[in-house]
């Protein structure tokens, strides 16, 4: 959908967020905001991490307050500029809003900002956030387009239809955007049979770099943390590591062990896994590592997970 969007804001602005969450909910978007997401008991920290993380756009509200307080939104900034750095330059991503007369940060001058004294702000951040959404949509379809019309040169080949399917757009659209494709391509197909053909092709290709992976590397033990909030969203907590991920995920088979694949060097068997983090992990399809050092978080990312039948013999 392309339509999450993180609203940043000092608590003294409160009324100002919820202004803005309203219009976005009204225009067909998905905002976040703390004081209407966060439910009583969930860690309010590790949410907004993960809020933030899975945002498609981050609006910044500065006012006098805020850009002078040490709190947590101090993080927040960081964060946003942490992720811009994921994003094409031109992209629509941070977008800068002026509350009253304050002064922008040094750091987030080059983004174009909007004051919302303005009347027509809202209407203008919404024009943002849709020239950005139409270019993504497009930017999808044509690599939709491209990938059916390699799919349609095959002709009745069903099984290379299959082989090409798995290789191209698992890998370039993630397992959602794959079963709408396999629904199109295969219409009169069972899909679900299909989906699994197509998943199991995928999990074993993929998995090769697992195979290779040393003894030493296999059972590096390490402390770590499994846990869930009231959405079901799963937070995986372990003790910092050397170099960042690289195309991380975990091969789980619903056992006590799994294995969180950070890169090619560095690898964590996650050990006796309590029965009661069994299913949910097996029902997860993406969980968020936080790495942390001492009481800091050193860095965090998200994490698809990959359900296989047997770890043990994968591993063999």
């Amino acid at each position: 959908m392309f339509n999450t969007v993180f609203i940043s804001h000092a608590k003294e602005d409160s009324k100002t967020a919820e202004n803005l969450y309203d219009f976005l909910i009204s225009n067909s978007y998905d905002p976040w905001l703390d004081k209407k997401k966060l439910h009583p008991g969930e860690n309010w920290e590790i949410e907004i991490m993960s809020a933030l993380k899975k945002s498609d756009y981050i609006i910044l509200l500065f006012s006098k307050t805020s850009v002078t307080k040490r709190s947590f939104i101090q993080r927040e900034y960081s964060y946003a500029l942490k992720y811009c750095e994921e994003k094409l330059d031109t992209d629509i991503f941070i977008i800068p809003c002026i509350i009253d007369d304050c002064e922008i940060p040094e750091k987030f001058r080059k983004f174009q900002w909007i004051e919302l004294t303005d009347p027509d702000s809202f209407e203008r951040i919404l024009g943002a956030l849709n020239k950005q959404r139409k270019k993504v949509i497009e930017a999808e379809k044509k690599d939709h387009d491209k990938i059916v019309s390699e799919i349609d040169l095959i002709k009745d080949d069903r099984e290379e239809k299959l082989s090409v399917i798995g290789t191209h757009v698992l890998r370039a659209m993630g397992e959602g955007q794959a079963k709408k494709l396999i629904e199109i391509i295969f219409a009169n197909d069972n899909t679900d049979d299909t989906i699994q053909k197509i998943l199991n092709n995928f999990n074993t290709e993929q998995l090769n770099e697992e195979e290779n992976l040393s003894e030493e590397q296999k059972e590096t033990p390490g402390k770590y943390e499994i846990l869930q909030n009231g959405k079901g969203k799963i937070l995986i907590l372990i003790k910092a590591r050397q170099g960042g991920p690289d195309n991380p995920r975990i091969v789980y088979d619903g056992g006590s062990e799994a294995l969180l694949y950070r890169s090619r060097e560095s690898s964590l068997m996650l050990k006796e896994i309590s029965q009661e983090a069994r299913k949910p992990l097996s029902s997860a399809d993406e969980v968020l590592v936080v790495e942390t050092d001492g009481d800091e978080v050193h860095r965090e990312y998200v994490v698809p997970m990959r359900i296989v039948r047997d770890l043990e013999a994968l591993m063999k």
